[in-house]
């Protein structure tokens, strides 16, 4: 990977801004939400399994947990939520948010399936998947035209009886909400210093952000305590019936194997990032308006200096 920016400086996952399993009794919650507007880092607590007591009560044979499953859910601005391991429920809500499912490679999947379902919101939404990871589904949340009713106000100067009025107006202005750009990238991030189920994060001007190897250049053999073994890929696209109600099936594809690694269905997502088949570059698949399609693809793409999408990228 590509040197990182000495203007942001490291940020630790576990934190007093993230919400994260308090020392001592497992909780089962439901994280974020609501009707804050303060930007979010929230973690999945991990912690709907058969250790807690209340969610399985001593003698009862069959597994009462939902196997690690976390319900994310962002506040009214732009956040950072990550699921960690577990079939997770990402919600965005309002904002330009970031969504890991979870970096699960070397996991126990039998237990603990790794197949995350994130739902953007009104915003610029990223979801991250990595390999290791499971068959996701993410939905970018826009599904038509929306508009917006804003008030305008204004002035102007009138003569009435040889004199000037200053004459206020009032009036409801009814406009098309610009249409969301929600991605989706494919590639290996950093993991966090001996915890290999959740990235690392760069404090930046967007908020704590992972960084994402999507290229292939630089990518090591091996990352994560306990070593897990890289991989690069490609992705394809395959249309999804109308039956399905999805857009596409995104393959992830071995380069080295040609096998499925994983396939992740998209709805009303506008672009996806994946390495080029063949060459250590990065392929920017631009889906169209709702990401009905067709994909067509860009290889070769270099994201924008200092955009969001140069600081998750490499």
């Amino acid at each position: 990977m590509r040197p990182r920016p000495r203007a942001h400086a490291r940020v630790a996952v576990l934190c007093a801004a993230a919400t994260v399993t308090a020392a001592g009794g497992a909780f089962a919650a439901i994280q974020g939400g609501g009707a804050l507007k303060t930007p979010q880092l929230i973690i999945g607590l991990d912690d709907d399994s058969v250790a807690d007591p209340l969610i399985q009560p001593p003698g009862t044979a069959s597994d009462q947990s939902t196997r690690k499953a976390d319900t994310i859910a962002g506040g009214q601005v732009t956040d950072t939520l990550i699921g960690r391991l577990g079939p997770d429920v990402i919600i965005a809500g309002p904002g330009d948010d970031v969504m890991v499912g979870g970096t699960e490679a070397g996991s126990d999947t039998t237990a603990f399936p790794p197949f995350d379902q994130a739902i953007g919101g009104p915003g610029n939404d990223v979801f991250v998947w990595a390999p290791g990871d499971g068959a996701d589904a993410y939905s970018g949340g826009e599904e038509g035209v929306t508009f917006r009713t804003r008030t305008v106000t204004t002035f102007r100067t009138v003569i009435r009886n040889g004199r000037r009025v200053r004459v206020k107006t009032v009036r409801k202005v009814r406009e098309r909400v610009p249409p969301d750009d929600d991605v989706l990238i494919f590639g290996t991030m950093d993991l966090a210093a001996g915890d290999n189920s959740q990235p690392q994060l760069t404090g930046t001007r967007f908020g704590p952000l992972p960084r994402v190897n999507v290229s292939g250049v630089g990518l090591p053999a091996q990352i994560g305590s306990p070593a897990l073994n890289t991989v690069r890929g490609f992705c394809e696209f395959v249309p999804g019936s109308a039956a399905s109600n999805w857009n596409f099936f995104v393959r992830f594809r071995s380069e080295a194997t040609q096998a499925i690694l994983a396939t992740i269905r998209v709805r009303t997502v506008e672009r996806v990032f994946c390495r080029t088949r063949g060459a250590d570059t990065i392929s920017q698949f631009t889906l169209g308006a709702l990401g009905a399609g067709p994909p067509v693809e860009t290889a070769g793409f270099t994201p924008p200096a200092g955009s969001r999408l140069d600081l998750l990228m490499d």
